[in-house]
């Protein structure tokens, strides 16, 4: 079993990933708009590797999962390491 962090994850850290979230998934919206469906998927893909690296931080993205979920169906996302004291970007 792992143990519980003793650290919280730093602000500018939480700031920082919630930029790049939310400048992700403009990105995303713009290229499908514009019909380019491989830049797309792969800044889907991108922006699936944020959404673990907020997890492994203890950070709760629920709603870029909930984006990532309508945009990819059948998309497993493993929320149970972010636990509910989690720091919300």
């Amino acid at each position: 079993m792992p143990e519980p962090r003793t650290t919280q994850t730093s602000p500018t850290f939480v700031a920082e990933l919630s930029d790049r979230v939310q400048r992700t998934r403009a990105t995303i919206d713009s290229a499908a708009a514009a019909g380019d469906d491989d830049l797309a998927q792969a800044l889907l893909d991108d922006l699936e590797a944020l959404v673990d690296l907020a997890a492994a931080q203890d950070v709760a993205l629920p709603d870029t999962v909930a984006y990532l979920a309508d945009r990819r169906p059948g998309l497993l996302v493993d929320l149970t390491r972010v636990g509910a004291e989690c720091a919300t970007a």
